[in-house]
């Protein structure tokens, strides 16, 4: 059941987004008129891409299989032994033919349009090259892998998850379509490529996000060990709590000094006595369950992640840009 799942969300998710990039950028687009900017109508094309996706989470589709929806995020999850090895199996399996199912659909309801834009087709944006868009690929998935542990790894945060997703999706299809297409997603350029067909730059796209998987693991392991050291060094002995307020009378009898207790006879700590240890009533042992995730994010600490993770896409994609810049032929 959750494989099926599994498939009916990326074929979603392909038949929405896909829809979006033909509605904006197809050759009779409506928006163009209105929206003469690029810019802006990848901005909307973003919000609408990310957005299929944040609504399968949500929906119970997702909510049964878990909206992986993304082989390198499924393979994510496996590294860090949250998926059995047949599920890795099964999930990989359904997010690839969930996309080839929805881009056939595509190229029947679309005609002209999904044909001009070679079925929505991602490749490397003017004077990229296919390894430097591979290598935009790693970054922005390792961001997004990264972005997805941090908050499910509270359950504070964890319903906030598809809001993430929508904002940051969004952001990076703004900035870093121009210079990769933004696939983030195997399973997304591999369907569209072998129907167009376009082969030739296949490989970055695939390999590109499967690698950006493990930094975004290995980022998320660095972290967890610190917040483990961190809890170490910040827990107490296992005694109870103390909870009490500070009281001049005495709860229990106190048993004297320590010669003169009995071999039977042990020391119990009363609120008026402040020679004994972790007898302070000011500090405060327990800690909340907001403050034991380091990992946890709020929504604005997010949206202001989310800015700077676009604003850094955006600065490789111009340095390698100009890197690589072939000054355009003159007209006759």
């Amino acid at each position: 059941m959750p494989w099926w799942c599994e498939f009916l969300g990326t074929a979603i998710l392909r038949v929405g987004g896909l829809s979006a990039v033909f509605l904006d950028f197809g050759p009779s687009s409506p928006i163009t008129p209105h929206v003469p900017s690029v810019s802006a109508r990848l901005l909307f094309t973003g919000l609408l891409f990310a957005g299929t996706g944040s609504l399968v989470a949500l929906s119970p589709i997702g909510r049964r299989s878990g909206a992986h929806l993304n082989p390198a995020v499924t393979l994510a999850f496996w590294t860090q032994g949250k998926v059995h090895p047949h599920d890795l199996v099964g999930y990989v399996t359904a997010q690839r033919l969930g996309p080839a199912t929805a881009a056939a659909d595509l190229r029947l309801a679309w005609g002209h349009t999904a044909v001009a834009l070679h079925l929505g087709v991602t490749e490397p944006g003017h004077g990229f090259s296919p390894l430097e868009a591979a290598g935009l690929e790693t970054l922005m998935t390792a961001a997004l892998v990264l972005m997805i542990f941090f908050m499910t790894s509270s359950a504070r945060t964890a319903r906030w998850t598809p809001l993430g997703n929508w904002l940051l999706v969004a952001s990076l299809v703004w900035q870093g379509a121009p210079y990769s297409g933004t696939s983030l997603n195997p399973a997304r350029s591999l369907a569209p490529a072998l129907l167009a067909p376009e082969l030739k730059h296949l490989w970055a796209y695939i390999a590109g996000p499967l690698g950006g998987a493990n930094p975004g693991c290995r980022c998320v392991c660095r972290v967890s060990q610190y917040e483990h050291a961190d809890r170490q060094a910040l827990s107490r002995p296992a005694l109870p709590p103390v909870r009490w307020a500070l009281s001049f009378r005495p709860r229990v009898p106190w048993p004297g000094p320590p010669h003169q207790w009995s071999s039977r006879a042990t020391p119990t700590a009363h609120p008026g006595d402040m020679s004994l240890p972790y007898a302070c009533p000011t500090r405060k042992w327990k800690r909340s369950a907001a403050s034991t995730s380091t990992l946890a994010l709020s929504p604005a600490r997010f949206g202001a992640l989310a800015v700077w993770i676009a604003g850094s896409v955006r600065a490789v994609g111009n340095a390698l840009s100009q890197a690589v810049w072939i000054a355009p032929s003159p007209r006759c």
